[in-house]
């Protein structure tokens, strides 16, 4: 099953490396290209690859063999049709700077791209609400980096108003037009 995966995926895009790692197909991008691949990826009817399953992000602070960057990004696709799960890794070398959204490709991006911003610090060029999910908004630094210090103790002492979320979601429902 991977190898027909491989292949096809291959055959598009020819000037990636393509590969099983540990029974999963993986594609190896860079970041410039992030954007355009990942639209491909979903609009090309042979590949199918329809459903983002996740975002996340890996640290190789510690990481024992040496790597170019500290962070990268993984990105699970799935083929729903085929059976496919495809994994794509992108380097980031600023996480300031970050890479472009894929929140235009699936909304399901927008959550996932939060999560990886409040836990890892890697912005999302062209986020279109790119800030805290799961920490408070006082909360100071990104809990899942090797560097972070996870004896500190951070109280929230200001709740954040639910306002600009319960807005956004009148809106997109067409009941707030302000």
């Amino acid at each position: 099953m991977n190898e027909t995966a491989i292949e096809s995926i291959r055959s598009f895009f020819p000037e990636f490396v393509v590969k099983e790692v540990l029974g999963n197909v993986v594609m190896d991008i860079a970041p410039q290209r992030l954007e355009e691949t990942l639209g491909r990826l979903k609009a090309y009817p042979d590949l199918g690859f329809g459903l983002l399953v996740d975002i996340t992000a890996i640290d190789y602070l510690t990481y024992p063999v040496k790597q170019d960057v500290r962070f990268y990004l993984v990105y699970t696709l799935r083929n729903w049709q085929k059976n496919w799960l495809l994994q794509i890794r992108t380097p980031v070398k600023d996480p300031t700077a970050g890479v472009p959204t894929c929140s235009a490709i699936w909304d399901a991006a927008i959550w996932a791209e939060r999560e990886v911003f409040d836990q890892y610090g890697i912005n999302f060029q062209g986020h279109p609400d790119l800030r805290r999910i799961l920490n408070h908004w006082q909360f100071k630094g990104h809990p899942l980096r090797k560097d972070y210090d996870i004896s500190q103790g951070q109280i929230c002492y200001e709740t954040d108003s639910m306002e600009r979320e319960i807005r956004a979601r009148l809106q997109f429902k067409g009941i707030d037009k302000s």
